[in-house]
């Protein structure tokens, strides 16, 4: 089969900005947003809001080949504080425009999260059973489930990617996790980073290509996609400092044993990528590699 509409929802997240931008150099994509049209060109735009359009409407409108569904409600402290509006984003809705895809025949990519593992361990690989400590994560948990069960007869539809901490040049409305770094210390203001919090820091560029090869080639399962290191959100900050020419003392340690949120920080949530490598053929860039191509963005 051959795809040519691609229809993107959460468009204008940080992902979505990145992959809208890539993907419509081969796909005719079509962009959910919620409030304001964006002014980005080479992209249909849908408006699409959770609370009050169906997503039944927005498939017959937008007439996909295939869904990557990136909508989501995905700030920790949001979830915990709204736990059935989590679930109803998060699951709910996630389930329903599956079924509909299903029921259509179109491919189906969903984005999931490093954060579904307690981070006890580290290395986590997809024969790894997930044990979410957050309401975030267990709506990912049980999206992902649900998602298996549904397409359990036609799993080549189906896609899921768990993504690491994803780093990238995208707009001020949403830095990403190194955007509000590089922010805060262009204005010479301290950043606190966990010294004890492992991830496997992904460069955005890396999903785009990933998306498209899926697409592609029609690869299906669950994977693991994070960057070629491993490394704590301190030492990565540091990095990025001494990379963009800012002094390092203005990044500060911190424990995710002092942590003041509502639900506790998965220490080591770093990702084993060999399937992912085995499948598509190459290695998601390291951070050096990473944070050169921020550079480029710019």
């Amino acid at each position: 089969m051959t795809l040519k509409r691609v229809l993107i929802t959460g468009a204008t997240g940080f992902v979505g900005l990145r992959l809208h931008r890539d993907l419509s150099q081969d796909f005719q994509v079509i962009g959910t947003y919620r409030k304001d049209p964006p002014g980005t060109g080479g992209v249909e735009w849908i408006e699409f809001d959770a609370d009050i359009h169906a997503p039944g409407d927005l498939i017959e409108e937008s007439n996909p080949d295939a869904i990557i569904h990136l909508l989501a409600l995905s700030r920790t402290e949001g979830c915990s504080s709204s736990p059935d509006m989590a679930r109803q984003i998060n699951t709910d809705l996630t389930l329903d425009l599956a079924r509909i895809a299903l029921n259509s025949r179109l491919r189906f990519l969903f984005t999931s999260t490093d954060q579904v593992f307690d981070g006890k361990k580290g290395d986590y690989s997809e024969v790894d059973r997930p044990h979410p400590t957050g309401v975030y994560a267990r709506t990912k948990v049980e999206a992902e489930e649900g998602l298996c069960e549904l397409f359990r007869n036609v799993p080549d539809l189906l896609t899921i990617f768990r993504l690491a901490l994803s780093y990238g040049h995208s707009d001020e409305l949403h830095p990403g996790p190194v955007g509000w770094i590089i922010n805060s210390l262009t204005e010479g203001l301290p950043v606190n980073l966990f010294k004890d919090e492992i991830r496997s820091p992904l460069y955005i560029g890396d999903i785009s290509r990933a998306m498209r090869q899926t697409l592609r080639n029609e690869y299906s399962g669950i994977y693991h996609l994070g960057g070629r290191d491993s490394i704590d959100r301190h030492s990565f900050g540091v990095r990025i400092a001494e990379k963009l020419g800012f002094p390092t003392d203005l990044c500060h340690a911190q424990s995710v044993l002092d942590y003041p949120g509502p639900e506790p920080r998965s220490p080591n949530c770093s990702f084993n990528v060999s399937k992912f490598i085995q499948t598509f053929g190459w290695t998601p860039m390291g951070v050096e590699e990473g944070l050169e191509r921020i550079l480029e963005d710019n």
